[in-house]
């Protein structure tokens, strides 16, 4: 009887623990995506004479100054993809999001990733 008081706190915890990592995960992804919409903006303007290295610089520069990153370990990487015979850009970035109660189980680390497409007129 005594073990059982002494667990169930900590068997409504780890549950708990473990949905506010989550939703903290999915925040970053929110704050991710409107940085990487923001970029593609911006972009597109200028996309159809930039080359694809220059288009690569200009979207880290423009997320990199709209993601405030709250929690994440570090962006992996953001990419762009330019289609000029369908005048699409995509812009995707991913990173990792660094976890506590999830660390108890081996997991310091847990994936995000966002991605937008943008096209323009003639």
């Amino acid at each position: 009887m005594a073990a059982a008081r002494i667990l169930w706190p900590v068997l409504l915890l780890v549950p708990c623990g473990i949905a506010a990592e989550y939703a903290r995960a999915a925040n970053v992804r929110l704050d991710m995506q409107n940085a990487l919409d923001a970029a593609a903006r911006q972009l597109i303007h200028e996309a159809e004479v930039l080359d694809q290295l220059t288009l690569e610089r200009r979207a880290r520069e423009f997320f990199r100054a709209n993601f405030y990153g709250l929690g994440v370990t570090w962006v992996e990487e953001v990419t762009v993809e330019k289609d000029p015979a369908n005048r699409t850009l995509t812009v995707s970035a991913s990173g990792r999001v660094e976890t506590g109660m999830l660390g108890l189980f081996r997991y310091e680390t847990m994936p995000v990733t966002a991605a937008t497409r943008v096209s323009w007129a003639m």
